[in-house]
């Protein structure tokens, strides 16, 4: 508790930051027991959830003792770290902002008893270090949503780049030969992913020849059709026979609006025409 009862308001600051920093890790396990009492069914580990509640009660502390500014700076990077580390570990926003909230009232606790006794603080003095307490808190939120958010954004990407990676199965069916259906709708995204990673698997298979099938896509716009005629040729340059199958009147049209000379397609109405192109349809015939 702050003993001298005539300290003005510059020393009450500086006496109760150091004050907020030497006790610390005290006030910590304090939240953290708070923490537990109105959240139980939330689980975590203590051990992390104290040290993360110190390092900012640490921070907090120095706001008083230093520049607001660069305490806010200082306590938005550590936020966003922490945001970041929660997002690896699957913890829901509402954990922290919950714990955030809990760590507001223990440190206001804390204040409070250590102020109680100073006859001279004003209501100036209160409202200045209500303010400060309030920044510094709130920075603690924005730095760990902000993170959180682009943290949660990026993995979602990542997770989609790789299912739709997963989404073009270039399945071979004879040596050297193998079909890449296509089901779905195709935006620009996809087919990019499509065209890298065709031509990725035509070069790990050793291929020779490709049916591309379209029956399973219903439409696509002038720039999804572009690439997938782009890939047709970057096919067709590495040697690969290419096949296009499945052509709805959809895509019909809008192939022909993109002025694209078909006669450097092979297409077919479907998979046992484009085999009999490739030779295995007159094969199974005679079998």
């Amino acid at each position: 508790m702050i003993e001298d009862l005539n300290l003005n308001s510059k020393s009450i600051e500086s006496e109760l930051g150091k004050k907020i920093m030497d006790n610390a890790s005290m006030i910590a396990e304090q939240a953290y027991k708070l923490y537990q009492l109105n959240f139980p069914e939330i689980k975590g580990d203590k051990q992390s959830i104290v040290k993360n509640y110190t390092n900012f009660i640490q921070i907090i502390g120095e706001g008083f003792l230093q520049n607001l500014d660069n305490t806010a700076e200082k306590i938005i990077n550590l936020s966003k770290q922490f945001g970041n580390d929660m997002v690896q570990k699957g913890q829901l926003l509402n954990f922290v902002i919950q714990s955030i909230s809990v760590l507001r009232i223990t440190i206001w606790e804390y204040i409070e008893k250590e102020i109680e006794h100073i006859s001279n603080i004003t209501i100036k003095d209160m409202s200045k270090m209500t303010l400060n307490i309030g920044t510094l808190l709130d920075n603690i939120t924005f730095g760990f949503s902000s993170s959180y958010v682009e943290s949660h954004e990026e993995m979602s990407e990542r997770f989609f780049d790789s299912l739709q990676e997963l989404s073009v199965p270039v399945v071979p069916i004879f040596e050297g030969v193998a079909i890449l259906p296509l089901i779905g709708e195709l935006d620009t995204r996809r087919a990019k992913i499509l065209s890298e990673e065709a031509l990725k698997r035509t070069k790990e298979l050793n291929l020779h020849s490709l049916i591309l099938d379209l029956s399973g896509v219903s439409y696509v716009d002038t720039m999804v059709a572009n690439h997938i005629f782009q890939l047709v040729e970057a096919l067709n340059i590495l040697g690969i026979k290419t096949i296009v199958t499945g052509i709805s009147p959809a895509i019909a049209m809008t192939t022909v609006g993109l002025n694209i000379n078909l006669d450097k397609l092979t297409i077919r109405s479907n998979l046992q025409q484009a085999l009999e192109v490739l030779g295995y349809g007159r094969v199974r015939a005679q079998n």
